[in-house]
C-alpha cells in the first residue's frame, strides 16, 4: 500500500497532463494496483472510497503488508507488525 506524504492529485493517466481526478490530503492511504508496478513514475491505486487512478511516486511513501509480495525496504521509521 502507499501513503500520501504530502498533498497529491490522483489523475486519470500516469501523464503530467493528465486530468486530475481528486486532490488527496498528506496521510491518504492508497492500494497499489498493477502488482505495485509503476508507469512512467507513476503508481496505479485506489483510494479507500474505490476511486481508481494514478499518483506519482515522490508524493508517497510505499509499505509492504501482509498481502503483498514487496520486496523494497521499508522506512526505519516503520514498525515491524504487518511488514515484510
Amino acid at each position: 500500500y502507499l501513503v500520501t506524504s504530502r498533498s497529491a492529485n490522483l489523475k486519470e493517466a500516469p501523464e503530467g497532463d493528465a486530468a486530475i481526478i481528486e486532490n488527496l490530503s498528506s496521510g491518504t492511504t492508497l492500494t497499489l494496483l498493477d502488482n505495485g508496478a509503476q508507469q512512467a513514475g507513476y503508481y496505479h491505486v485506489t483510494t479507500a472510497e474505490g476511486t481508481e487512478g494514478w499518483v506519482y511516486r515522490t508524493l508517497v511513501r510505499r509499505y509492504a503488508d501482509a498481502n503483498s509480495s514487496v520486496s523494497r525496504p521499508t522506512p526505519a521509521s516503520t514498525s515491524a507488525t504487518g511488514v515484510e
